[in-house]
């Protein structure tokens, strides 16, 4: 999810990232990922 981690990269004003920020952006990016299954899921039900 790469709007995710341009937000928090400018936010940390980062041009190096780091282990712990890519795993925060991993994180959220699974989360995100986890949602939109879900969403299909449940758009798939409702048909």
């Amino acid at each position: 999810m790469r709007s995710i981690e341009r937000v928090m990269a400018s936010y940390l004003h980062r041009d190096v990232r780091d282990d712990a920020f890519d795993e925060i952006v991993a994180h959220y990016t699974e989360i995100a990922e986890e949602q939109r299954r879900e969403r299909r899921e449940a758009e798939r039900r409702a048909r």
